[in-house]
């Protein structure tokens, strides 16, 4: 794909469980020669794109010189997520690259693309507003807990702020005991806490981490004769149209509510 944009985004923070508060999770290494070495080779790649960035971690305030503090003023920063003062070299490449303002990525097709242990970069071009985005993916397996604890559990998550889906479903795991595997979908800017909710509501002593892209139809929302639906153009041009199944629940039997939906 051929980029037009180039958003920088951090991943310090990410192995160790605590997410910078952004959508915006890894990014180069200010602090290392790996990070400027990359982003470097980035930039002699893909000449006159536009470059913006995400939140930028740095240790405890006092730690950071005041010089670099002020040269990282109007950029989002996240302290006391990294003990790595940022470079200053680094720093200064960063403000060429970005104008002095941090930006930020636009609406548009993205890649991700991974240049390193420490390096994240993504590359976008223009598309269709929201045709597509990128959210975080957990997913586990639990092998010791009832029914009831997990029926419990999926409630809860349910309601955890920044949670977008969640799903469950059987299989069969280490020793052939039966598990069940749990598949959320979450706000990236939320996947800290919706990880540690995980941790509060199961049993489980780990779980695997992603962001992902998604690509979603132009819909928007609208009411007719008191119901709440949804419609959405596809591919071609052509609609259709989804009636809010709780709008549906008092209906009492399946042709009525089939019938309604159809409407």
């Amino acid at each position: 794909m051929s980029a037009t944009h180039i958003h920088m985004i951090f991943e310090t923070g990410v192995r160790a469980g605590r997410l910078a508060p952004s959508l915006h999770l890894m990014c180069p290494d200010l602090a290392g020669l790996e990070g400027l070495a990359l982003v470097e080779a980035v930039r002699a790649a893909h000449p006159g794109v536009s470059w913006s960035c995400g939140p930028l971690p740095v240790p405890e305030v006092g730690l950071v010189p005041a010089e670099v503090l002020g040269a990282l003023a109007g950029y989002p920063l996240c302290v006391g997520m990294t003990e790595e003062v940022p470079d200053p070299a680094g720093v200064e490449m960063l403000r060429c690259l970005t104008g002095g303002v941090p930006g930020a990525m636009p609406e548009g097709a993205v890649e991700i693309v991974a240049l390193g242990q420490e390096v994240r970069l993504l590359l976008c071009s223009p598309v269709a507003a929201g045709a597509r985005d990128l959210v975080a993916r957990i997913s586990f397996e639990i092998d010791d807990m009832t029914g009831e604890e997990i029926a419990h559990a999926t409630a809860w998550l349910r309601r955890t702020l920044g949670v977008i889906d969640l799903v469950l479903s059987q299989g069969q795991g280490k020793k052939d005991r039966p598990v069940t595997r749990f598949d959320l979908l979450a706000d990236p800017q939320r996947l800290g806490a919706v990880g540690d909710a995980v941790f509060l509501q199961t049993t489980t002593l780990g779980f695997r981490e992603e962001i992902v892209q998604r690509r979603l139809l132009e819909r928007w929302p609208e009411v007719a004769g008191g119901q709440r639906r949804k419609r959405a153009r596809r591919p071609g041009g052509g609609e259709t149209v989804k009636v809010e199944a709780d709008d549906l629940a008092e209906l009492p039997t399946l042709q009525a509510r089939r019938a309604a939906a159809r409407r």
